[in-house]
């Protein structure tokens, strides 16, 4: 509960309504997962066990239907942290870099197993100065290496 609790935290009501109207982000179709989110969001619950009644009662296989609908919800909340906006004035300098050199980084892996070989190498490029200028030896490592892979 608590990583759920973290997730709705990050992507607040709030947020969630803005990504959906800026970005057209899909919203959560899953009643159950919805429900859930509400409820967390709202601090009604803070534990599996006070969530599961409130959801669905004393029926049969409420365990299984609540563990479902939480995994729905967790996945639902990874997919939007992409979204989130790190423009924002509460962000200084070093947080924007952070969060810019690992949306790329994602958006590396995910067109490097695409075969997108020339957007690659343009994302790699301003990412790899982005990574060196606020030593984010981590990062600027991974796209060394996937750059190794297209000059090599």
């Amino acid at each position: 509960m608590q990583d759920l609790r973290e997730l709705i935290d990050i992507i607040n009501p709030k947020k969630l309504e803005a990504l959906r109207r800026s970005t057209g982000a899909v919203v959560l179709r899953d009643k159950q997962a919805k429900q859930l989110y509400d409820l967390i969001a709202a601090r009604k619950v803070d534990t599996d066990e006070d969530a599961i009644p409130l959801m669905f009662g004393k029926a049969k296989g409420a365990a299984g239907r609540y563990r479902r609908a939480k995994k729905v919800l967790r996945e639902y909340l990874f997919r939007l942290l992409l979204m989130v906006d790190i423009s924002q004035p509460h962000f200084h300098q070093r947080q924007k870099a952070y969060f810019e050199c690992y949306r790329n980084w994602a958006a590396l892996k995910l067109l490097s197993g695409k075969s997108a070989h020339q957007s690659v190498l343009e994302l790699a490029k301003p990412t790899l100065k982005l990574a060196q200028k606020f030593e984010f030896t981590d990062v600027a490592l991974d796209v060394v290496r996937q750059l190794r892979l297209y000059h090599g």
